[in-house]
């Protein structure tokens, strides 16, 4: 490809073509800084008692008694956010059975 430049407002705009080009094919392979990491779908024992604003001591006994979803890496518990949330939602529904139930006595 021959460029030829007549003006300093074309050697600028030659310029400024080149740069975007090349800013924009190094943006391309650049990995997503808004992307998450697979990881962060699951929560600690900390933040897991925080995101269901419970203690931790309470959290650990549903564990213990298998009446919450987690799983166990080595000495460590870690909680997925989406089955916390599913976990509330059935708990949510399961009360809201059990009052209807009641009324009906």
């Amino acid at each position: 490809m021959k460029i030829i430049i007549t003006t300093k407002k074309s050697l600028q705009a030659v310029i400024r073509n080149v740069i975007e080009t090349l800013l924009d094919e190094r943006l391309a392979t650049q990995p997503n800084p808004n992307t998450e990491h697979p990881l962060d779908a699951y929560l600690n024992a900390n933040e897991a008692a925080s995101f269901l604003r419970i203690s931790l001591t309470t959290l650990y006994g549903l564990s213990s008694k298998k009446q919450i979803p987690s799983i166990k890496q080595g000495k460590k518990l870690y909680f997925s956010k989406q089955d916390l949330i599913q976990w509330l939602e059935n708990a949510k529904s399961q009360n809201h059975s059990s009052d209807e139930r009641a009324s009906h006595v």
